[in-house]
């Protein structure tokens, strides 16, 4: 094991909102709450951060999930939740940094939120949540995708 050259430095919850359906029953003891018929998702964003003398020296990023019940489903709540990591990317190749910090550090603060959740909701009386397994890959293509179509916009002017 060797240490990442991207460091989480801090992170923390900027919103938080879980609100217990009033028409669902709780999960069984034992069990996690179960994720079929729910709107989940994701949006991620990346920040430049700097210092006062205008000094960009760490990148922040900012992963928004949403646990929406769809029409009769059973999950138990209503959750929002929004953390904000800032991440020391100095030792990452500058070509390869924002999309490594997108999915990587997505990943990081996933792994945070699903623990604080988890933590949370077990101690409601709907029951525990335990986040999904989820892969963050796919915001490479669509970074990449991005950066494309705005290089192409710029060169067509």
């Amino acid at each position: 094991m060797e240490p990442s050259r991207l460091r989480l430095e801090t992170y923390h919850l900027t919103k938080i909102s879980i609100v217990p359906r009033s028409n669902v029953e709780a999960t069984p003891l034992g069990q996690f709450a179960d994720f079929s018929n729910v709107e989940f998702g994701s949006n991620v964003s990346l920040h430049e951060l700097t210092e006062k003398d205008g000094q960009n020296v760490r990148q922040g990023l900012s992963l928004v999930l949403t646990a929406k019940p769809s029409e009769g489903s059973a999950f138990p709540y209503d959750i929002e939740m929004e953390m904000m990591g800032v991440f020391d990317t100095n030792d990452l190749p500058e070509s390869k940094r924002d999309v490594l910090l997108l999915v990587n550090g997505s990943s990081m603060l996933y792994s945070a939120m699903r623990e604080m959740l988890l933590t949370i909701t077990q101690r409601c009386m709907h029951g525990p949540v335990l986040l999904p397994s989820v892969s963050f890959v796919r915001l490479e293509k669509d970074y990449l995708e991005e950066q494309a179509g705005r290089v192409k916009a710029i060169s067509s002017n």
